[in-house]
């Protein structure tokens, strides 16, 4: 069956075509130019460049799959979490398509999209010690989605069973980096500068003290790093030289991403779960990467990360995991709303 997914919960325009774990096409159209002068996303414009693209997405997306629309088999669109302005837009679109081609609708939950996407065929795959090509993943598995507006862990026990180990008490990770990358004027989006501006300084500058939330918790918190980051900032008078940012860069980038880690393991231990799961536009930083990669090896764990392309929103997480419902004959009514916020799960 082919499936097409649309994706707009922020300010990516995604559509995609997918069959089985097939990707036939998924094409993403980034906003960070327009978002750049504010320095964070804005919703109405996030909505009215969604408005925009989504009609040249779509051809280019069935263009590129060799489709017609006739031949798509159902619709998946994301219908939470995220912006409600853009998520509206997406769904709308979606729900008017599947109206027109008679077809089955799906809406899709964010979140189940990001801890799906390692089960989607990689075109280029990345071997390592502990993935091997072509090695299946298995249930259950742990299943960290860190984001810049999700950070939360899971205990997947099989497609649509999801049981919320953890999750941020405030900040995300990826917005985290964000904010503290536009405090050393790296500006946006600054994740991906603030990473590769990283290996650059010394880790062990400055000292980030690790967030204490209980002995026996798996929740994350990330407001701190931002208050320490700042404070740093402020006591240079304005003055920051480059192997200042550099450092505080690596400084901050070494504490966090052994913050995540310490959950994982934590998380892996205490229910015995031998895989290992990391999606979202962070399961792109070189440095997380790297740590998990060693960290999998001297723990006897398997990792999955999906390729670069599909750790940051896009619509072919959608449309698999839409296809994954169709399979199941679960749709979703046209009259489904977007919804802000929602959890995939309870916690355990």
């Amino acid at each position: 069956m082919k499936i097409l997914g649309i994706e707009t919960s922020c300010d990516e325009t995604a559509v995609a075509v997918v069959e089985g774990r097939k990707i036939l096409s998924n094409i993403i159209a980034s906003q960070h130019a327009a978002h750049a002068p504010f320095g964070g996303v804005v919703p109405e414009i996030a909505s009215r460049h969604h408005i925009e693209n989504l009609p040249a997405i779509l051809e280019e997306a069935l263009q590129q799959a060799d489709v017609r629309l006739a031949d798509i088999d159902a619709v998946a669109a994301t219908y939470t979490p995220g912006l409600l302005p853009a998520l509206l837009i997406g769904l709308q679109f979606a729900k008017s398509l599947a109206f027109a081609l008679k077809k089955p609708f799906i809406g899709v939950n964010h979140l189940e999209g990001h801890l799906n996407s390692v089960f989607l065929d990689d075109p280029s795959p990345q071997p390592s010690p502990t993935r091997g090509e072509g090695v299946p993943i298995e249930y259950p598995f742990l299943g960290l989605i860190v984001s810049g507006g999700h950070t939360h862990l899971y205990k997947v026990e099989a497609f649509g069973k999801y049981i919320l180990l953890g999750a941020t008490r405030d900040d995300a990770a990826g917005e985290a980096y964000d904010k503290v990358a536009k405090l050393l004027g790296l500006g946006y989006p600054g994740g991906p500068k603030l990473d590769k501006i990283a290996h650059q300084g010394n880790p062990q500058a400055f000292r980030f003290t690790q967030p204490k939330l209980g002995e026996d918790s798996l929740e994350f918190s990330f407001s701190g790093y931002k208050t320490a980051a700042l404070l740093h900032v402020q006591k240079q008078n304005g003055d920051l030289s480059q192997s200042f940012v550099q450092d505080l860069a690596a400084s901050f980038q070494a504490s966090v991403t052994d913050f995540l880690l310490d959950r994982i393991v934590a998380a892996s231990i205490r229910h015995d779960l031998t895989n290992w799961v990391v999606t979202g536009g962070v399961a792109a930083n070189k440095a997380l990467r790297a740590k998990l990669e060693k960290e999998a090896q001297e723990n006897g764990c398997r990792q999955y990360l999906p390729p670069l392309n599909l750790c940051t929103d896009n619509g072919a997480m959608i449309a698999y995991v839409g296809g994954r419902h169709l399979e199941n004959k679960k749709y979703s009514p046209l009259s489904l709303n977007a919804m802000a916020y929602s959890e995939l799960a309870k916690c355990e």
